[in-house]
């Protein structure tokens, strides 16, 4: 194997690590109160959080901060379970590299209504981002939620086949 093979092999798997890392910080952001300025400071200049018919679409890192100062009166406690990444790197490896990646969300968490009444909840969905390596850094340059609440918590007992 040649050395830049192995080179580019190193810095694939360096790239997708990154990359795991910045949807984790992402979660964890969420879940801490949805931290307006943690969460804006993972987008790229531009950037897009695309919430469709459910939670609307922010374009910018100051629209972005802003729609999540406001989402702990919606949601005052999530838990983000990002799983099962499809992430599909382009181009060799280099400072400006593009990805896309794909996940699941199974978020448990409590709702408020405009009232003041809480009550638990579960969202459930998918993830389609894109990322911008910027700087030596990934960074969303889009995350797009097709998320739907669930009417109540999976069954306690599953179905024997």
């Amino acid at each position: 194997m040649a050395d830049d093979d192995l080179a580019a092999r190193v810095a694939d798997l360096e790239d997708l690590e990154a990359i795991r890392a910045l949807k984790a910080r992402y979660a964890r952001f969420c879940d801490n109160g949805y931290d307006p300025d943690g969460i804006a400071s993972l987008f790229a200049d531009g950037g897009v959080w695309d919430g469709g018919a459910l939670f609307g679409r922010r374009e910018g890192l100051e629209v972005i901060r802003e729609h999540f100062r406001g989402a702990p009166a919606r949601i005052p406690w999530a838990l983000h379970f990002t799983l099962v990444p499809e992430i599909t790197l382009e181009g060799p490896p280099g400072p400006q590299r593009r990805a896309s990646g794909t996940w699941y969300l199974w978020q448990p968490c409590t709702r408020r209504s405009s009232n003041g009444t809480e009550w638990q909840a579960w969202l459930t969905g998918t993830y389609a981002d894109t990322y911008v390596k910027a700087g030596g850094a990934w960074k969303f340059e889009t995350v797009t939620v097709d998320a739907r609440w669930l009417s109540g918590p999976p069954p306690a007992e599953m179905p024997v086949r």
